[in-house]
Formats: C-alpha cells, structure tokens, sequence
C-alpha cells in the first residue's frame, strides 16, 4: 500500500559554528526529510476455484472430494480465507453394482 517514510541527519561538529560543513541548510543542527513511498496494493487472500476429484467408486454410493486453495493476489499461499479447504460430497447418481 501507500505510505512514506521518514530520515533524520544531525550535524556533529567540534565548534559552535552553524553546521554549514555538514550541508548547506544554514542555522540547523538535525535535518528531517518525509517522502511518499508507493509499495503496490497489498496483498489479499481469496480461494481458487474447486478442483473436483473422481469419486471413489464406480456404482452405487461413493465419495467425491472437492479440493481448493487460498492464495493471495499474486499466487502465494495464504492462511486466512474462511471456509474448509476440502469438502467431502456424496456420489449418489452412480448405477448400482451388479450383483446386488
């Protein structure tokens, strides 16, 4: 995000003359200089889409699993998104085994 920053210099010297030796500001002994700074937006964390997996059997009543991750604006792993990471659904239209 946007912020700034800020920078102090003091002048040390032997005499008690103006620090115009150290730079030329005259009459100072400490010179403060604030700038802006522009890092870039922050970084969010959202969920990808579901990557839906086979369902764990091939008749009557299994399991699917529906997997994602949450990654920040720029594809980085991020641990804050609400909601499960992993959802576990019922394969329910499936043909029935044969033999039963």
């Amino acid at each position: 995000g946007n912020g700034t920053y800020s920078r102090s210099r003091n002048c040390i010297s032997n005499t008690t003359d103006t620090c115009d030796t150290c730079w030329e500001t005259s009459y100072l002994s400490t010179e403060f200089q604030t700038m802006d700074c522009i890092r870039g937006p922050c970084p969010y964390c959202t969920w990808t889409n579901f990557t839906i997996l086979p369902c764990s059997a091939s008749c009557n009543t299994g399991f699917q699993l529906r997997t994602r991750q949450c990654l920040t604006n720029d594809n980085q792993p991020c641990g804050t998104c609400d909601g499960s990471d992993v959802i576990s659904e019922s394969c329910t239209e499936l043909p029935a085994c044969p033999g039963l």
